[in-house]
């Protein structure tokens, strides 16, 4: 699981307490002695170190110059950086300084948590969800899963959106909701064994699963083209044998990697991911260790000089133009820093329509 999702690692004090438990309990009544722990210990070791191996893909696959190659981890340093995600903090979902933690804070984003979970699930679905848990966490029978359920869902769910360094609200919603799994999915265990006796888990599980989980809206499913739309109209803005920038966000940088690379679109076009996450970096091998206001000058002095070298216009597919000092105007969907000449394109506005989407994320 690290091998896909840090935040799984927010499942440890939940595991660390129940074995503990588990432990000073068998070694009280003389059911296992040190060395037994210890050759557990060795064991679990050696399983996680056979598991977290999948990582050694990635310098592995590096050193084959693939055309995807998220920040070059062919060093040892570049590696770790991305073992680590530097570029973040490890449990941060974007740059900069978290918020101070605080019981406010933290009362935030349990109400926060609260409202979604009546949000996805309904409120008929809440309210059971709610009287299982009470429940749960009363009955004797289940007092070590209940109290293992209870640290990892206030792990994964408050203390987690503290450290993420994002809001809950607004365009930043979307990138939360996709961490909301973990938690939610600990209450669902929680809520189901609170209301069903041992036998008959699985019938109550399948009738919770009917009874919480909203069904899809069909319609508001259009939106999850809303990238790929986005993509392909930003090939159809650019004249012949553009230079394009991407800069921010990364599911432009995304898209437009899939329609270049896999879909072999516009093969005039020479494409440079500004955050060097799916091209090449044209900064320099160190561009991945410099931030702040020195990355930004590095940016602009490279940027500069490949636009004055480029015989072509040059665009942005951005939706932060001010970010660097080139000026850049709004030509459709796309920011202009080089004129195209005749060919530029002077839309002033595209919409997009998103019908009745209730949770439509980017």
């Amino acid at each position: 699981a690290m091998g896909n999702q840090h935040t799984i690692i927010l499942l440890v004090p939940s595991f660390a307490a129940l074995a503990v438990g588990y432990s000073v309990r068998a070694f009280l009544a003389g059911e296992c002695s040190g060395c037994d722990g210890l050759k557990m210990f060795g064991l679990l070791a050696f399983c996680f170190a056979a598991g977290f191996s999948i990582y050694v893909y990635l310098p592995v696959r590096s050193w084959r110059e693939p055309l995807l190659d998220w920040e070059d981890p062919q060093t040892f340093e570049r590696f770790w950086a991305v073992l680590t995600r530097a570029r973040y903090g490890t449990f941060q979902l974007a740059q900069g300084t978290a918020a101070e933690w605080s019981a406010k804070l933290f009362a935030e984003r349990s109400v926060f948590l609260v409202r979604e979970i009546f949000r996805q699930f309904s409120t008929a679905g809440g309210l059971l969800l709610s009287a299982g848990c009470a429940l749960a966490l009363v009955r004797t029978d289940l007092r070590k899963f209940s109290a293992t359920m209870l640290i990892f869902v206030v792990c994964a769910g408050p203390l987690f959106l503290m450290m993420a360094n994002v809001t809950v609200e607004g365009s930043a919603y979307g990138i939360v909701l996709r961490f909301l799994p973990l938690p939610l999915m600990s209450l669902s265990l929680l809520g189901i064994m609170g209301l069903s006796a041992k036998r008959s888990a699985v019938w109550v599980s399948i009738v919770l699963m009917i009874v919480l989980f909203r069904i899809p809206q069909a319609h508001s499913m259009r939106t999850q083209f809303l990238a790929y739309d986005f993509g392909r109209n930003v090939l159809r803005t650019l004249p012949p044998r553009t230079l394009l920038l991407s800069d921010r966000a990364d599911e432009c940088e995304f898209v437009l990697a899939y329609l270049f690379y896999s879909e072999q679109r516009r093969n005039d076009v020479r494409f440079a991911d500004c955050n060097a996450g799916v091209t090449r970096s044209i900064y320099g091998n160190d561009y991945y260790n410099i931030w702040g206001a020195p990355r930004l000058a590095l940016r602009t002095e490279a940027e500069r000089k490949l636009s004055s070298e480029w015989n072509g216009p040059v665009y942005y597919a951005t939706v932060e133009p001010q970010m660097i000092a080139i000026p850049r105007y709004r030509s459709g969907i796309i920011f202009r820093a080089k004129p195209a000449g005749d060919r530029d394109f002077l839309w002033n506005e595209i919409y997009a329509l998103r019908y009745q989407a209730s949770a439509p994320g980017f």
